[in-house]
């Protein structure tokens, strides 16, 4: 075997672990070194493209409106062959290069902008790090001392429905009097598509979670597999939804010492990250206080919640 797809690269959690194996399995294949990894979706293309305006591209005329249309055309009639798809696609970036290239003065200061909300929002990754102009655009996975959610879905040949799910994180903990919690998490995928929907789901949470009970609601699951590593436990399931219904995956573990005490006030937080390349989740966040407790501040507790970027969570109680 000769040839291998860079997506086979993606298989660590977070993008600035994979961007460099990429970069060597690319070099590995073609002979040929690049400098860096720019991922972006099709969320950026489009924000790009309405800012560029149309480009021609392989005799179409390609708009911020059609072009998620036209790729999708190019990826269905590729079936086996994917040279169509790579033909179009590379030309098709090549194009906008050309034409980001060549704007006006106010297109590059609007097209900055556009980027700072898209890296920002998870729609473009780069690697190498670019610091303090694009400060998230590096995709790293967060260490927090605190609580943390990170969900990482990866489709199994069905990357299509994506488009069509839509996804909620149901997350209720009950902090304990030592300083500990029990957490129920709830994944739902509402898969509006006509066909199945089937994804590999992965949540860091955070190290020496124990896990006590995982359930689904009438869809098929395959797990979960309870995993550790660097400063994260790993709860991963196969889940598959069938097409227009609603597939859940529930799991429920204790968490040891996760709030922090300073003089009279405990604090706890929560930090959820967002997968790169998801448009939109809904979090629902419940905090259940020890008995004989009282809230002195909350942030970003209740009900959908729209989730674009990385949200933080907080409670200050006493």
């Amino acid at each position: 075997m000769n040839a291998a797809l860079l997506s086979d690269s993606n298989v660590q959690y977070d993008f600035a672990s994979f961007a460099p194996k990429m970069q060597s399995d690319f070099y590995n294949v073609t002979g040929n070194r690049v400098d860096g990894i720019i991922a972006l979706d099709l969320t950026a293309v489009e924000a790009v493209m309405n800012v560029t305006g149309p480009i021609t591209t392989s005799g179409e005329v390609i708009t911020s409106r059609n072009v998620v249309d036209r790729l999708h055309y190019y990826s269905g009639t590729a079936q086996g062959d994917k040279t169509s798809l790579s033909t179009f696609t590379s030309t098709l970036m090549l194009d906008l290069v050309r034409q980001l290239r060549d704007s006006s003065i106010p297109q590059k200061l609007t097209l900055l902008r556009t980027v700072r909300t898209l890296e920002a929002e998870k729609h473009v990754l780069i690697y190498p790090s670019e610091g303090f102009l694009f400060r998230n655009a590096g995709g790293e996975r967060e260490t927090r001392s605190g609580d943390f959610i990170s969900t990482t879905d990866i489709t199994l040949g069905t990357a299509k429905a994506d488009f069509g799910v839509n996804r909620t994180i149901d997350y209720h903990v009950e902090l304990l009097a030592d300083g500990s919690a029990v957490s129920t998490l709830t994944l739902t995928y509402a898969n509006d598509c006509w066909w199945d929907y089937d994804v590999f789901s992965t949540t860091l949470v955070p190290p020496g979670a124990e896990l006590v009970a995982a359930n689904n609601a009438s869809h098929a699951l395959k797990g979960p597999q309870v995993t550790s590593g660097a400063g994260f436990t790993a709860f991963s399931s196969r889940i598959l939804v069938s097409a227009n219904t609603i597939g859940s995956v529930t799991y429920v573990y204790k968490i040891p010492s996760i709030v922090r005490g300073s003089g009279i006030a405990h604090h706890y937080d929560l930090a959820v990250q967002k997968q790169a390349g998801i448009v939109r989740y809904a979090l629902n966040v419940s905090v259940q206080l020890p008995p004989g407790s009282t809230a002195i501040s909350t942030e970003n507790v209740g009900s959908n919640l729209g989730l674009t970027r990385d949200a933080h969570v907080s409670v200050v109680y006493r």
